[in-house]
């Protein structure tokens, strides 16, 4: 394992990193599918849950609570698609 350290002088300067991350990494990986995979309109949550697994459905409803993706129930599956809340939070561009 391994740790850094700091100089007195330059904590100051890292007060505006994070240290830990506000997503898990398998939230991560649902959030980098969605988006990755997604058209104009969105993707299918089930098509999310087919390739990632039943875990997905907890990540789905975080990542909705979080405002990182919207939810539309569409037929018996529901349209995810990313917001702009997640192009400003990691910094690119729209879809």
């Amino acid at each position: 394992k391994y740790f850094m350290t700091i100089h007195d002088k330059y904590v100051p300067l890292t007060t505006k990193l994070k240290t830990t991350s506000e997503l898990s990494k398998n939230e991560m990986k649902t959030l980098a599918y969605i988006s990755k995979r997604e058209n104009k309109t969105g993707i299918m949550q089930s098509q999310v849950i087919g390739a990632l697994g039943a875990g997905a459905y907890d990540h789905i409803h975080k990542l909705v609570e979080m405002k990182f993706i919207n939810s539309k129930k569409t037929g018996r599956s529901k349209l995810l698609s990313t917001t702009q809340k997640f192009r400003d939070y990691f910094k690119v561009g729209d879809l």
